[in-house]
C-alpha cells in the first residue's frame, strides 16, 4: 500500500464489505465508500494488509490502542511467521 503525503492520494488493495471482492483501488483517504467493480454497490471497504514478510493476508491479528478514545491500530501480528508490523495508514 502506498500513501501520497501531500494530496492524500492512497493505493491498497481493499475488499467490499457486500460482497467480499478484492481489488486495487486508487483512493482519496477520506473516502469512506467506494463503487465495487463485482457487485457495482456503493460500499464501506476494508483495507487489507499483507504482511512485509512472508505476504500473508488472511492469517493476521490486529493490535489496537486502548488507551485513545476512538482505539487506533497499533500494529499487527502475521501468525504465519511471527512479525509484527505497523499499519500504513493511520
Amino acid at each position: 500500500m502506498k500513501e501520497e503525503q501531500e494530496t492524500g492520494w492512497v493505493g491498497a488493495i481493499i475488499k467490499c464489505d457486500l460482497c467480499g471482492h478484492e481489488s486495487l483501488s486508487v483512493h482519496h483517504v477520506s473516502c469512506d465508500k467506494l463503487e465495487c467493480v463485482n457487485c457495482e454497490h456503493m460500499s464501506h471497504f476494508e483495507i487489507i494488509e499483507c504482511c512485509p514478510n512472508c505476504g500473508e493476508r488472511e492469517n493476521i491479528h490486529t493490535n489496537y490502542d486502548y488507551y485513545q478514545k476512538h482505539r487506533p491500530v497499533e500494529d499487527y501480528l502475521c501468525n504465519e511467521c511471527g512479525t509484527y508490523f505497523k499499519p500504513k495508514i493511520q
